[in-house]
Parts: structure tokens; sequence; C-alpha cells
């Protein structure tokens, strides 16, 4: 099955991605990690990735790397953040 985001799941994949990039950059420039098997997280990657994921619940909860070791969680609920289409 296939999900999209509503417009409220946009501005929160939006501003999770955000956070990722944000703490990747602080890991990496002070040298706490490396990044060279890890790529962060996209929309559409999120979007792809619920399937997989999504419990019971409707409940979309995932952790992405942002770096080689460390990695932040996403919490997404479905009908309030995206829908099957």
């Amino acid at each position: 099955m296939k999900y999209i985001f509503t417009e409220k799941g946009k501005k929160e994949v939006a501003r999770f991605i955000k956070e990722c990039e944000a703490f990747r950059r602080e890991l990496l420039d002070a040298g706490k990690d490396t990044a060279d098997n890890t790529n962060l997280p996209t929309e559409e990657g999120i979007s792809e990735d619920i399937e997989e994921w999504i419990d019971g619940d409707g409940e979309y909860i995932n952790g992405w790397g942002v770096t080689d070791n460390y990695d932040l969680v996403i919490h997404l609920q479905k009908g309030t953040d995206f829908e099957a289409v």
C-alpha cells in the first residue's frame, strides 16, 4: 500500500529532516562521528518506509541514521500525518 503525507505530515517530515541535518552537522563538526555509510532521510524515503513499519494502531515510529552511529526517531500517525492511497 502506498501512503501520502497530509499537510501536517509534510511539515513534520520537513522539520524532522532539518533536525537530522542539524544533528549531523553538530556531530561531524565536533568530530564525534563519521557519515561514510549513512544517507540522511528524505520525504520520499520516509513515505516508502511507512508500509514496512506501520503498526496495528496506525502509528509509524522508526529511527533514521544521521551519522554512522547516531540516529533520530520520527513518529507519525495515520489519519493525521499520512493517508493510504
